[in-house]
């Protein structure tokens, strides 16, 4: 099987995205997943604030449908900090684990949508119901860039024991740094 081929059905990280809070988050080159979320990423409301809801992901392939729909969705825009590929998380349930680099992610609730997303459609909130994505806590702290193969499955205890990925040094993390996304148009907001 070719690389290119492989990368077209593997599961991986899109995007990575911050903010100091509220939306848009923006890609990043990397950036570190703490037990919290990830460093330097802020969230706006309390009720986000809580280890089972350290960091959001959603889907590349439904935003780019509901972009075709007329919404201006970009990587980032809708608040989550993972954009993937290839994953399928609307059709998953909670539990499972996600192994990227180093780091581990447990998928626990899907995401709900709220009226932050006024902000770029009012109508955007009532669309992505039962399609926007999973809330994640995280089990094993690691950087995570663009690019990442993404572990599906249920590594039970054993997650502590998994090989570290080679690219996820935390040396090589540049706090701060921005990137202009390859898929970047203009910011919401």
């Amino acid at each position: 099987m070719s690389a290119y081929i492989a990368q077209k059905t593997v599961p991986f990280v899109l995007s990575v995205n911050i903010s100091p809070g509220g939306i848009p988050k923006r890609p990043m080159i990397s950036a570190m997943a703490l037990r919290d979320g990830f460093q330097g990423d802020g969230r706006n409301h309390a009720k986000h604030i809580r280890p089972d809801r350290a960091i959001s992901m959603w889907d590349y392939e439904l935003m780019r449908v509901f972009a075709a729909e007329g919404f201006s969705l970009v990587p980032g825009a809708a608040g989550e900090n993972l954009t993937v590929r290839n994953l399928n998380l609307h059709a998953m349930s909670p539990g499972p684990l996600l192994k990227i680099g180093d780091a581990v992610i447990k998928l626990q609730q899907p995401r709900k949508p709220c009226y932050v997303l006024d902000a770029i459609d009012p109508r955007l909130k009532d669309v992505v119901v039962g399609r926007f994505g999973f809330m994640a806590s995280v089990v094993r702290e690691g950087v995570i860039r663009p690019g990442m193969p993404i572990e599906v499955g249920d590594v039970g205890n054993n997650h502590a024991e998994m090989p570290a990925h080679p690219e996820s040094n935390a040396a090589n993390v540049l706090p701060g740094s921005r990137v202009i996304h390859l898929l970047a148009e203009p910011t919401i907001g």
